[in-house]
């Protein structure tokens, strides 16, 4: 059985701008730190619009930053969404950007599985 942790648990208001998952706009910080030890992300949460909310996945280290993954988050206001994500490798940190070009609210959760 694999053992799966939560990574972060978020709010934020998203629109047009790239943010990232916690709020920032700059472009420098991690959304997830030390995170060596996952091989996959599951996402989940629900957002208020119809309208899809746009993400990019860095993974970085010291080194700096690498696009890993873009993509968007589908489906109806309110109705819950579940995305799994296989990590690229070892990194310790990725960054989570998400914008969208209708404005709405995303209330998600990141669990981290182990390797």
């Amino acid at each position: 059985m694999a053992i799966a942790d939560t990574v972060i648990i978020a709010r934020v208001d998203v629109d047009d701008t790239w943010r990232e998952l916690t709020g920032w706009f700059t472009t420098s910080m991690p959304s997830l730190i030390n995170c060596e030890k996952y091989t996959k992300f599951v996402w989940i949460g629900v957002k208020s619009q119809d309208a899809p909310i746009y993400y990019t996945l860095r993974a970085g280290d010291q080194n700096g930053w690498q696009q890993t993954l873009t993509g968007m988050l589908e489906g109806g206001a309110n109705n819950w969404f579940r995305l799994e994500i296989n990590l690229p490798g070892i990194w310790a940190w990725y960054r989570l950007e998400i914008r969208a070009t209708v404005p709405q609210q995303l209330r998600c959760k990141i669990v981290g599985v182990r390797r």
